[in-house]
């Protein structure tokens, strides 16, 4: 399972999501609705573990993705066919 607690993303001085407990069964598929720019994408990212330190985004709080002691992974599609300039092509499609 892929577990939140007190979790949070903020960006500069807007909070995106504030004191998130939640859980995500594993092997189960979920799904995350909410209006634009109200940190879907930001919370997918960080769950893919594709944001680095770099970003502008803080996350806070933790995020587990642990599987019988063994690392999780966290698979996702999004809604457009985008691609991320930073992978090459084959990169965006692992």
């Amino acid at each position: 399972p892929v577990r939140l607690s007190d979790f949070g993303i903020n960006i500069g001085e807007r909070s995106l999501l504030e004191n998130v407990q939640l859980e995500f069964p594993a092997g189960k598929l979920s799904v995350i609705v909410g209006a634009s720019g109200s940190g879907k994408s930001s919370l997918l990212k960080v769950l893919a573990g594709l944001i680095d330190d770099d970003s502008a985004l803080q996350v806070i709080g933790s995020v587990n993705t642990e599987l019988n002691g063994q690392p999780g992974h966290v698979g996702l599609v999004f809604q457009s066919f985008a691609l991320f300039d930073e992978f090459s092509p084959i990169d965006n499609v692992k």
